[in-house]
């Protein structure tokens, strides 16, 4: 649920798991760990969607992309050790977010860890950005 409540904000609001939302919003700048940009998995179970089809619907932030008021910054885990497709999924909404004229979004790779496992090293490089002002 990392992208739903900034990107598609009536899903938020509706759905009974918005506590389980893991980005951090700080000094106008979004640092979402490991997001899922295609239609997120809680989404899918709740439909009988398998796991393994991609899907982009009214609910996927890759749906949902427009011109950006605050800085976003993509941290995901290692492409090998992330869940399938993860990374791949966060560089697609880069892509698809700088073709419509927002400005140049940093996507940082977290070598090593996987997607339970980039949490950590992830706020250590929030803290970077918060702390020199990148």
């Amino acid at each position: 649920m990392l992208y739903i409540k900034y990107i598609n904000q009536a899903y938020y609001e509706a759905s009974s798991n918005s506590r389980n939302v893991c980005f951090v919003y700080i000094e106008q700048c979004i640092f979402p760990i490991s997001g899922q940009t295609a239609t997120h998995y809680t989404i899918r179970r709740e439909r009988g969607i398998s796991f393994t089809s991609p899907i982009v619907d009214k609910y996927a932030p890759l749906n949902n992309v427009r011109k950006l008021s605050t800085r976003l910054v993509l941290i995901t885990g290692d492409r090998k050790l992330e869940q399938m497709g993860r990374y791949e999924e966060n560089l697609y909404l880069k892509s698809v977010l700088e073709g419509i004229g927002n400005d140049e979004i940093p996507i940082h790779e977290l070598s090593g860890f996987d997607h339970g496992g980039a949490g950590w090293p992830g706020r250590i490089l929030m803290m970077q950005y918060i702390t020199k002002g990148k």
